[in-house]
């Protein structure tokens, strides 16, 4: 099983083959798929996303419960520009990860 975040990286590139349209909720609908799939199998896997929910609260500054897609999504005019900036969190996410394993 390939890792999340390479898996993540082929549907940005071609979000129709995968989601049938760039949409952050079929997005995180096919991530949550993934994942279970990988837990079920028990397959070893890096999750990347490990902690982005965190993240995505602290960006948007939110105390709610809400998970990621839910705060992007409000944050954006359309299911497309909720799509990219999910892209745009992630990889501010990932960089920030490497960051603080370095320090």
């Amino acid at each position: 099983m390939k890792p999340l975040y390479d898996v993540l990286m082929e549907i940005k590139v071609r979000p129709e083959l995968y989601l049938g349209k760039p949409s952050l909720e079929r997005l995180y609908a096919f991530i949550n798929g993934y994942l279970y799939c990988a837990t079920l199998n028990n397959y070893g896997y890096d999750n990347c996303l490990d902690g982005f929910n965190k993240y995505i609260a602290d960006v948007y500054h939110i105390k709610t419960s809400h998970n990621w897609s839910r705060i992007i999504e409000f944050y954006s005019t359309s299911d497309d520009e909720a799509f990219k900036k999910f892209y745009k969190h992630l990889n501010n996410y990932i960089k920030k990860r490497k960051k603080d394993i370095l320090e």
